[in-house]
């Protein structure tokens, strides 16, 4: 043990001041031995109290974003120093009591839509309905939530019920949901206030009509079929409706919002409908492309085969409509002359004014109807024309296109046989004979030719020169010989010339002297200084 003398104060029990003598203090054990002043009893051990203080962390995020939220934090009475220390009574660390949690976010909260949880299925098994509670709320600081007008949640109304299918129900065949669908192309052909089709056909409309899309469910309640768009659920609301029977109703169909993909759901049945749109020159061009077919042959063929009358039921009406085979013109023939082929559309399909429906060819044939041909021979011009090939002419310097290169030519024409030439498309059967060729020539040899010396330009003056014209050509044809000159030695097209004094030259020093005549400044000295040549010429001059 190793022990310091030391001499300490200490506060007493009624606020008395009193002096400790002699102190010692271990080191090791960090423990104090001493006596009163006036007090000369044995050494006793007295303890050195340790620091206490408060031991504060960081407030924790805001327990709600809006309406009034608390923020919490850790807050510790701790005793000792930084390198041991433990936590103690909070009642041993001074005052004030930190305070370890405290209010945020007391905003007033925006409108937002509550929603409960879903109930349970309305059936046991088959098709059923699933509902909740959808409430436009408004969160208050004291954390409840007060209920408002719904035109105040700014956002979609989440939906309120759901189908829900548990398991199939034990029913006989007989029973079992369906979708009775019609696989045909509906085709706008004039503009009407609305259409109506079945769910599995595929719609080509005008814009701005009213559309509706049957899905009829056999064994299935219809109220409770919904719609998707796109694989997304479509929202029922605005524009877009649906009826008590099931039926997707559009208003003011336009091709910006409404043209894809439409899916009805019954359960875990599923039919789709497509949405095109097109212009009204466009359908009016589409009506005008399809004929009936032949009457008599449509005719004929029931009476062989005993077949009933082509007449099935349409859906966009009430009467039953007759279904026929629509033609569309011949194709142009595929080869210009000779023996070729033609082609042509042949669609089954119910026709009126207002629309085309286009069903399967089983349709028509199950109707007793012969489906007509879609392919026939055509002639055009008996005899093709062929080419008739001229001999070659000789490899002259008449043609030359490189130094040591010329060119050989024939005529190529195509004719009949009778002698007459046509044009060259008519023998598109054949390909085009060469008429063309390169040949070697050593006459073939291009220079550089020069035309006569200008005169010195200006008239005089320190500094003149003269000009010629340089031209490339070919030595034996004279004719033009291009860039074949580039790289041959270019002779000078401008050399200097000696030089002449100007003194006592009559000559223009100004490049408006022409406005000088025309104004009739030449009376004046300066003026015919400086425009000498022209004022020599001018009348006023000549005859002062």
């Amino acid at each position: 043990m190793i022990l310091q003398l030391v001499t300490c104060f200490i506060f007493l029990p009624g606020n008395t001041l009193s002096q400790w003598n002699n102190i010692q203090r271990d080191l090791h054990e960090n423990v104090f031995y001493g006596h009163f002043r006036n007090n000369q009893g044995p050494l006793s051990r007295v303890d050195r109290q340790p620091s206490r203080e408060w031991k504060i962390g960081k407030f924790g995020p805001c327990t709600s974003e809006c309406g009034g939220g608390m923020q919490y934090r850790r807050v510790e009475c701790v005793q000792g120093n930084q390198e041991i220390s433990r936590v103690v009574d909070n009642n041993l660390c001074p005052l004030p009591h930190p305070a370890s949690e405290q209010t945020c976010n007391n905003h007033k909260c925006g409108s937002l839509w509550s929603v409960g949880l879903w109930s349970p299925c309305s059936a046991s098994c088959g098709p059923g309905q699933m509902k909740r509670s959808v409430v436009c709320t408004t969160k208050l600081s004291d954390g409840r939530h007060l209920p408002i007008k719904e035109h105040m949640c700014r956002s979609n109304k989440p939906e309120t019920t759901k189908p829900c299918y548990t398991k199939a129900c034990k029913v006989d065949a007989k029973y079992i949901p369906l979708i009775r669908s019609e696989n045909l192309t509906f085709i706008q052909l004039k503009q009407v206030p609305s259409i109506n089709v079945r769910v599995g056909s595929n719609a080509i409309i005008i814009p701005k009509t009213r559309v509706t899309i049957r899905c009829p469910v056999k064994n299935f309640p219809p109220h409770i079929v919904n719609w998707k768009k796109n694989d997304y659920i479509l929202p029922l609301y605005g524009r877009v409706r649906k009826s008590m029977k099931g039926a997707l109703k559009i208003r003011y169909a336009i091709a910006e919002r409404d043209a894809g993909i439409y899916t009805c759901f019954a359960g875990s049945l599923q039919a789709n409908s497509s949405i095109q749109f097109q212009t009204l020159k466009k359908a009016q061009k589409i009506a005008s492309a399809f004929n009936s077919a032949d009457d008599d042959l449509q005719t004929n063929v029931k009476k062989n085969y005993k077949m009933s009358p082509g007449i099935i039921a349409d859906a966009s009406g009430t009467r039953r409509k007759k279904v026929q085979f629509l033609t569309k013109k011949w194709s142009p023939c595929t080869v210009s002359c000779g023996s070729g082929t033609q082609m042509r559309e042949v669609d089954c399909a119910i026709k009126t004014d207002s629309y085309l429906k286009l069903y399967p060819d089983s349709e028509c044939l199950r109707a007793g109807l012969q489906k007509p041909g879609t392919v026939q021979k055509c002639v055009e011009m008996h005899q093709c024309p062929t080419w008739r090939i001229d001999k070659w002419t000789n490899c002259t310097a008449q043609h030359c296109i490189r130094d040591g290169i010329s060119m050989i030519t024939r005529q190529v024409d195509c004719i009949f046989s009778n002698g007459s030439i046509t044009k060259p498309s008519a023998c598109h059967g054949e390909l085009v004979p060469e008429h063309r060729r390169i040949c070697g020539n050593n006459k073939c040899i291009s220079l550089w030719r020069t035309s006569k010396w200008t005169g010195c330009r200006p008239y005089c003056g320190p500094t003149r020169y003269k000009y010629r014209i340089l031209s490339c050509i070919w030595k034996h044809s004279k004719k033009p010989a291009g860039i074949n000159c580039k790289r041959k030695q270019r002779p000078h097209a401008r050399v200097a010339c000696e030089s002449s004094s100007c003194i006592n030259v009559c000559r223009d020093k100004s490049r408006y002297c022409s406005l000088v005549t025309y104004m009739k400044m030449c009376r004046y000295p300066q003026f015919r200084t400086e425009c000498c040549r022209s004022c020599r010429n001018h009348v006023y001059w000549r005859y002062r």
